[in-house]
């Protein structure tokens, strides 16, 4: 059985659990392309239903929770806590990013699963988490890179942290893939065409081997070594007939 199979199983048994118990099932975090997979069983699935869950609304990493208030008479509780991490000594600490925090945290035997999205707020860092991980990661995560640290829950709501976004506007012949990333890194189409071959270019958490893919909008694009970038799509057309497209860089 292939991973997308086992994934949609999976999918199926919390979706039987759900209704057969009256309560909600969750997943763990999900990634992009998870949660395409879990869109492909919506019809199917339709007699129990599910919603994604991140914390905030522009969330990346979601998980998916089984039932609705509709048919259990009640809303659902995703089991999702934010922790806050902060440096014992701003004076002395180094300037983290998001994937030093990444590392420290899974250096700590953890799955990528069980966390969703990181977000950035120098000096600190907020962590979307499972509840049931967070007592482990307060009690655990003393170190990010060189600087010691203090984890602990936040005082602030889910909603209260979203990542930052700064507008960026390009014109390109098309929305093809590599067409996007050309205009995005300054860069020739063949130097473009280069980081394809790097396995560089990511769309919705998959790497992508094809360049003439097209984008669509609420794509998210990462570019290794560029940034991330959500796709909002076509928002006009040149005299020349080039595209205007609209993109949001995570900042």
């Amino acid at each position: 059985m292939n991973p997308e199979e086992s994934l949609k199983n999976r999918f199926r048994e919390l979706a039987e659990r759900a209704y057969a118990t009256n309560t909600y099932s969750f997943t763990s975090f999900l990634t992009r392309s998870e949660q395409a997979v879990l869109e492909q069983c919506r019809s199917s699935l339709s007699y129990v239903g599910f919603s994604f869950f991140g914390g905030n609304p522009s969330a990346e990493r979601r998980l998916a929770a089984f039932g609705s208030e509709e048919l259990f008479g009640y809303p659902p509780n995703p089991p999702i806590c934010l922790l806050e991490i902060s440096p014992r000594m701003q004076k002395y600490a180094d300037e983290l990013t998001h994937r030093d925090y990444l590392g420290a945290l899974l250096h700590l035997g953890i799955d990528r699963s069980v966390l969703g999205d990181i977000v950035c707020r120098l000096p600190l860092a907020y962590v979307y988490c499972l509840d049931t991980i967070a007592p482990f990661l307060i009690s655990e995560l003393t170190i990010v890179k060189h600087t010691p640290v203090v984890c602990k829950e936040s005082d602030l709501s889910l909603a209260d942290i979203a990542p930052a976004f700064t507008a960026l506007r390009l014109i390109v012949s098309s929305v093809r893939t590599d067409a996007v990333v050309s205009g995005v890194c300054h860069l020739s189409r063949s130097k473009a065409l280069e980081l394809f071959a790097a396995g560089k270019i990511f769309v919705n958490g998959q790497e992508l081997r094809q360049p003439s893919t097209l984008l669509k909008a609420g794509d998210l694009l990462v570019i290794r070594g560029f940034g991330k970038f959500l796709f909002d799509g076509v928002d006009g057309k040149t005299r020349k007939d080039r595209l205007s497209v609209v993109l949001q860089k995570y900042v």
